[in-house]
Parts: structure tokens; sequence; C-alpha cells
């Protein structure tokens, strides 16, 4: 009997011990299979991927900052003219316009409007319909010298099925 409750106390253990180092490890996955390496001019940033659009509605509503190489990359099923605006935001960035991966317009130093309501914010449209959108610091589009007609390449940090 006590050799059946020592193995059973070693079996316990053993799963406590494996789950304890599993679950951080596993939680480090999930934060980066949504998360995609968006290199343009050289420069690469680590962006959030949304599709979701609850997701892309919240969008970086209710973040502090963004680094220099962070980002938030939205992309769309159907190519559109989709708006986007600064509700939630305490900070300014560049909207970068993507389609076909390809810039098609810049939106720079685009700043919150802490006082304005849902009736009269800004909405950004880009230039032409578009399939991806990236949100990046502000200034940064300029010291890439980003330009219209300059390639985006995106590709996952984890690939799953769904391809980008």
């Amino acid at each position: 009997m006590t050799v059946f409750i020592r193995m059973m106390a070693f079996v316990i253990g053993l799963v406590i011990g494996v789950s304890a180092f599993s679950i951080p490890y596993l939680n480090r996955i999930t934060a980066v299979q949504n998360r995609a390496e968006v290199k343009i001019n050289g420069q690469i940033f680590i962006a959030d991927v949304v599709r979701d659009p609850s997701d892309q509605a919240q969008g970086l509503a209710g973040r502090d900052r963004l680094a220099a190489n962070e980002g938030m990359v939205f992309l769309f099923d159907e190519e559109d003219r989709h708006g986007f605006w600064m509700k939630g935001m305490t900070f300014p960035i560049d909207i970068i316009w993507i389609r076909d991966n390809a810039i098609v317009g810049v939106n720079e130093y685009v700043f919150p409007e802490p006082d304005a309501t849902d009736e009269n914010r800004t909405v950004y449209l880009p230039p032409e319909p578009v399939d991806s959108v990236l949100e990046v610091a502000a200034g940064r589009a300029q010291s890439l010298r980003v330009e219209t007609g300059d390639p985006v390449r995106m590709r996952p940090l984890i690939k799953f099925e769904e391809d980008y």
C-alpha cells in the first residue's frame, strides 16, 4: 500500500511540475501566434495581427504607447476603403494603407481626439481600397521615407494554416 501511495504522489507531483513549467510556455505561444513580422524599407516591425471585427474596433485603444519597432496590422477579408478613427487612443500614430503588399497611402502624425464625441470624431480613409493597414508610432513612416508603391512583406511569427 505504501508503494502505491508513493507512486501516486510521484505521478501527481510530476503532473503538477510539468503543468507549472508548461503553462507559461503555452501562454507565450498564444501571444506570439497573433503577431507578425512586417518589413518596410528594410525595417522590421513586430505587429499584433487583428482580423476579428471586434478586435479591429478595439485596435490600439487603451494602450499607453508603441515602441519604435512595434505596430498593429489589420487584415481584412475584402478590399475596401476601411475607415479608422482615434477613439480611446492616448498617443499619435502613423497609418500605413496597404493593398496587395504595397503601400497605397500614409496618414502621418494622426493625433488622439480626447474631447471628440463619436459624431464629430475624424475618420481617416485610405486613398483607395485596401486589404490591410499597419499602425505604427508617429514619425516612423517619415523616418523610413515611406512612399506609395513601397513593398510590404508580412509573415507570421508562428506559421499556422491561415497565412497572411
